[in-house]
């Protein structure tokens, strides 16, 4: 396998990682919310999980673009 088919191998598989990994938040963030409101927790505690998901988010997004880009 020669150099190029090697990258563009890599390419997919991190583009097929972001794609779980993002499904995998959203997963994650449905089911912090629906703990949340059975353990009536208030909004306070939902708010830093929140904003850390979606700086990860834009962090792996940023990510993407990158290698799309490339």
């Amino acid at each position: 396998m020669d150099r190029l088919e090697q990258l563009d191998e890599n390419k997919h598989s991190f583009l097929r990682a972001c794609t779980v990994a993002r499904q995998k938040s959203d997963l994650f963030h449905k089911y912090a919310l629906r703990n949340a409101a059975n353990l009536l927790k208030p909004d306070a505690y939902l708010k830093p999980l929140e904003q850390k998901i979606k700086n990860v988010s834009s962090i792996l997004k940023n990510k993407e673009e990158t290698v799309l880009n490339a």
